[in-house]
């Protein structure tokens, strides 16, 4: 899923009070002869009491958007941000835990996991948080730092799929949740085996998805039976093998219909599930491979495919790439030198991109929106 990079804390202003280094070095600037001035700068600074440390910056951590002009974004302090007729909205507080996924079938029908293990659910008006429903994934080390729920997917109101960083799945019928359950995919054939932590998730229709594991494998859905495939890109096990650690070499996955489905690596290779089986589709991205190469620049490619004859592709240099059926356009700039956290694409015609730094560009009819911040806390322009 994403690589998130340690972020920095926000900076808190020296306290002015009895003794502070401050107050120390106000007064001997006065020196001997200003003893009434400084007397009366104390006694302002005392009234005063500690400055306010400004608000801590918080990240965007995930996006939906169910319908064209119509997006949820959530952050790690626990915050909501909504896109409604046109105009995002003020974050809204919804949980004390860092929001880590988000999905939803429509605009009054959300569903967000956290980082605690909890889901919560939006039903138009408000949001409602669940009890630990995965008490045992919080407590978990899970790649990219990111613990609890790590992806959830939604084909309509009532029926989710979630999975968690510990390698569980939970699924919604009717809005009841089931128990955590470890997913045992069965391999050729052969009896079900556990799979590491799942790094993206797409379910088109109840009853099917797919998800993508770390380091890159997927894993197909059908009823109730989970089916790992081939790894899509054989440099997972070999980045895996070099470093000692587990890496997310496939970025995300996309499904507009059943057994229909791309998927995008770090590296900007795409892959195609159609007839049952992946095959790669190789570079489509060259930019962003160079770039890996070069100076390793982090950040995520993400993908987002409404249709079968659509898919857009953003990347970590802020580069759009579109897929009209049968080929793929150039790369073209939207945001210069920033990642992408999250990208929705409910129809060909609307797609939101969702930067690191808490700014959002929008892609009606054929053309991107420069990038606005819609998280006040965040780095946004």
């Amino acid at each position: 899923m994403t690589v998130t990079q340690a972020r920095p804390r926000a900076r808190t202003e020296e306290p002015i009070g009895h003794g502070s280094p401050r107050r120390r070095r106000a007064l001997g600037v006065l020196g001997g002869g200003g003893v009434l001035l400084a007397v009366l700068l104390l006694h302002v600074a005392l009234r005063a009491g500690p400055a306010v440390a400004p608000p801590a910056t918080r990240f965007p951590t995930a996006m939906a958007c169910p319908v064209p002009g119509s997006c949820t974004a959530v952050d790690d302090g626990g915050d909501v941000l909504r896109l409604v007729a046109g105009r995002w909205g003020r974050p809204q507080a919804v949980d004390a835990a860092p929001l880590t996924a988000i999905a939803c079938a429509g605009p009054a029908s959300c569903v967000a996991g956290d980082a605690d293990g909890a889901l919560l659910t939006f039903d138009g008006s408000r949001w409602t948080r669940r009890h630990r429903a995965d008490p045992g994934s919080g407590a978990e080390v899970a790649t990219d730092d990111v613990n609890g729920i790590s992806a959830v997917s939604c084909p309509a109101p009532g029926s989710c799929t979630a999975v968690d960083a510990a390698g569980r799945d939970l699924r919604s019928v009717g809005g009841n949740w089931s128990e955590p359950r470890a997913i045992r995919a069965r391999v050729d054939g052969d009896f079900p085996v556990g799979v590491r932590p799942v790094a993206s998730l797409a379910c088109p229709a109840a009853g099917w998805c797919m998800a993508i594991s770390v380091p890159g494998r997927p894993l197909e859905l059908d009823g109730t039976t989970w089916t790992a495939g081939p790894y899509l890109d054989l440099r997972s096990t070999a980045l895996e093998a070099l470093s000692g650690v587990e890496l997310p070499v496939v970025d995300d996955v996309a499904c507009p219909a059943p057994g229909a489905c791309w998927a995008v690596d770090y590296f900007g290779d795409v892959y195609r599930l159609a007839g049952g089986d992946w095959k790669s589709l190789g570079q489509v991205d060259p930019a962003l491979r160079r770039r890996r190469g070069l100076d390793r620049v982090e950040g995520d490619t993400r993908i987002a495919c409404p249709t079968t004859s659509f898919c857009m592709l953003v990347d970590a240099l802020g580069d759009a790439v579109t897929f009209d059926g049968v080929r793929w356009s150039e790369p073209a700039p939207i945001d210069p030198l920033v990642g992408f956290t999250a990208l929705s694409c409910p129809t060909p015609s609307f797609c939101a991109a969702l930067d690191d730094d808490g700014s959002v560009a929008l892609y009606r009819d054929g053309a991107w929106s420069p990038p606005a911040s819609v998280e006040p806390t965040g780095r946004g322009r």
